[in-house]
């Protein structure tokens, strides 16, 4: 017969927090897709606190964010999705000041998105444009 080991149950306050937090979204009645961006966002925040060993919503630390979208920046995505990250993790954090989980605000600066300029059309490329056009409408 086999005996169980039994190993202590771990409390951290972090998952707690967040299981909270996703639940919130969700009584506000927020759309499926809102809430996978949640699940994304502030779940992978989570994650990164975990690994970093950080287990209280009052131990996190302004560091923490910047490591954080650090770790997002090096694979290689686009400034649009290191702001998505900031956006989600933002929402919690402020999430856990309104329900008394840290008591001081923690700010995230939000990283710039890179703006992409659009073409230019020549004067040649336009005027081949406008000779196609058959109707004031086109």
């Amino acid at each position: 017969m086999c005996s169980l080991r039994l190993v202590p149950k771990i409390n951290h306050l972090i998952l707690e927090s967040y299981t909270d937090f996703i639940l919130s979204r969700k009584a506000v009645l927020l759309s499926d897709k809102t809430i996978k961006f949640y699940e994304y966002t502030a779940g992978g925040f989570i994650n990164y606190l975990i690994m970093e060993g950080v287990f209280e919503p009052e131990a996190i630390t302004s560091s923490h964010i910047r490591g954080y979208l650090s770790e997002v920046n090096s694979r290689k995505v686009t400034s649009s999705t290191v702001h998505a990250h900031a956006r989600g993790t933002r929402a919690f954090l402020r999430f856990l000041k309104e329900e008394g989980y840290i008591s001081a605000p923690i700010n995230v600066k939000m990283p710039r998105v890179e703006q992409k300029k659009m073409r230019v059309l020549s004067a040649e490329e336009l005027s081949q444009i406008l000779k196609v056009c058959k109707k004031l409408r086109d």
